[in-house]
């Protein structure tokens, strides 16, 4: 991951943070925008819905679930007729 620019924000009283503007700007997040916080094993990366989908799509491009079940399968019973 390459880090282009780092923002300090505060936490509210009732846990709410402040965007700032030139981020919401540079990332193109207006007024409403549904966004999700992702907690990793040593870090938190705040993502709009839209860009997590695009990263989900990417990681699956190229895999078929039916491929990748039917392959498990085939596997085992293999297995199975072995034993």
């Amino acid at each position: 991951m390459i880090v282009n620019t780092t923002y300090a924000v505060s936490m509210g009283n009732c846990g709410q943070l402040v965007v700032p503007q030139d981020l919401r700007l540079s990332q193109d997040w207006k007024q409403g925008a549904n966004l999700l916080l992702v907690e990793m094993e040593n870090e938190v990366i705040l993502v709009s819905q839209e860009q997590a989908l695009r990263v989900l799509r990417d990681q699956l491009k190229g895999s078929s679930l039916a491929e990748e079940l039917a392959s498990d399968h085939r596997a085992d019973a293999e297995r199975e007729a072995r034993s």
